[in-house]
């Protein structure tokens, strides 16, 4: 993994590069990975400076962070609107994305893909999201997430929480994260349909 920074702290960079060879482990321990390809990591202060990177990124301005996996490119941000962020995990949500596509040997629904990379994150599923959702009759069906996520930070919080919980229901099954792996494997890979914007992070 190469880590780069763009205008932050160097003693950020520096922690980011020290924990991504463990983290890179994590993720290929996890998805039973082989590939030693570099991954390039981009560390900014915020996601806006995500567009002026080459080549550049078009996130929405409530991302994290964000992965190109056919590309082995991620970018991490220090700070989410003005929030700071905790690095180490973005970073592990990322890599769970470049594994995902490497593990299922191409591109598989954004939800199963989003939901693999917030359990594999330690990430929770968000009972609160989903509850309020249900309230509010504004669940989404995971057929409406296959290719892409909402753009407005409310609704793509409830898809995010609706693939974790669906990630954390595969999980459940005899097998484990065995049986996430075969999910990423087995399902249609739409290989028919162009790429969406690359994935976010949250």
């Amino acid at each position: 993994v190469v880590v780069v920074g763009h205008g932050v702290p160097r003693v950020v960079v520096d922690q980011l590069r020290e924990a991504a060879p463990a983290l890179e482990a994590e993720i290929g321990d996890a998805l039973a990975l082989e590939s030693c390809a570099p991954i390039h990591v981009d560390v900014l202060p915020a996601i806006e400076g995500a567009s002026t990177l080459e080549p550049p990124w078009s996130l929405p301005d409530w991302a994290a962070g964000a992965a190109d996996p056919g590309e082995r490119r991620i970018v991490v941000a220090v700070t989410a609107k003005g929030e700071r962020q905790d690095r180490e995990r973005i970073l592990l949500h990322e890599l769970a994305h470049v594994g995902v596509r490497e593990a299922g040997g191409a591109r598989v629904p954004r939800w199963l893909d989003e939901g693999t990379a917030r359990f594999l994150a330690h990430e929770a599923d968000d009972p609160d999201v989903l509850a309020r959702a249900r309230v509010g009759d504004r669940l989404l069906p995971l057929a409406a997430l296959d290719k892409t996520f909402p753009s407005d930070g409310t609704s793509a919080n409830v898809a995010y929480a609706e693939s974790a919980r669906a990630a954390s229901i595969i999980a459940a099954k005899p097998g484990g994260l065995g049986a996430v792996l075969h999910a990423i494997r087995e399902v249609p890979r739409y290989a028919e349909f162009p790429d969406p914007v690359p994935a976010e992070g949250e």
